[in-house]
């Protein structure tokens, strides 16, 4: 194998550097919300600050190259051959974590006994799932509180309870499911509390 040096050089200038601006927004005390509000707010901060992977360098990817090298015997092939190839996994590579990598590393030396190909590593790849971070785990806890408070506020508004200042796509929602009534001014009223007439009133 052409030792990456050559084809690390072949594709240097096309490598993509992620330069994210910094962000910064106050983290709230809790991430468990008790209140929409408290979601809205959690939320907020959770998609401001949600942290990127970014691609491996190509060092790291050449590293990672290195260690499968060292680790499994290939088939003999030219100079010119082994350049191509090594041209061709990095370029296919570029776009993963390093932490990624390393997942395929491990899983290349665990399941395989010659060098992987290409398509084989891309496999593993596939299988690899980040960390989740704390903002992925605030914006879930998020997303099943205002569902669980959406199914509640449902059950409180075929009891006839009051509407309350709840989202807009909460009232759509209710209306469609033919649980509220919407007026000609844009209000809402519980449809089984609506004594108001059924049609519009001629005005001939």
């Amino acid at each position: 194998m052409e030792r990456v040096g050559t084809a690390l050089a072949r594709i240097a200038d096309g490598a993509r550097v992620t330069d994210l601006p910094a962000r910064s927004v106050e983290r709230p005390r809790s991430l468990r919300p008790t209140t929409l509000d408290e979601a809205k707010a959690i939320s907020a901060w959770a998609e401001a600050t949600m942290p990127v992977a970014e691609p491996a360098s190509l060092l790291q990817i050449t590293t990672r190259l290195e260690h499968l090298d060292a680790m499994f015997p290939r088939q003999q092939q030219s100079d010119k051959s082994g350049e191509m190839r090594t041209a061709g996994y990095l370029a296919l590579l570029v776009d993963y974590s390093d932490d990624a990598l390393r997942f395929m590393v491990r899983e290349c030396s665990r399941r395989f006994n010659w060098f992987p190909t290409i398509k084989q590593c891309l496999d593993i790849l596939a299988e690899y799932r980040e960390p989740q971070s704390e903002q992925a785990v605030a914006l879930i806890e998020c997303r099943r509180f205002a569902a669980d408070a959406f199914d509640q506020w449902i059950v409180n508004v075929r009891d006839a309870q009051e509407i309350g200042d709840v989202p807009e796509q909460w009232l759509r929602i209710a209306v469609e499911r033919g649980i509220l009534r919407m007026l000609e001014d844009g209000s809402h009223v519980i449809r089984a509390r609506y004594h108001g007439p059924l049609f519009p009133v001629s005005r001939t």
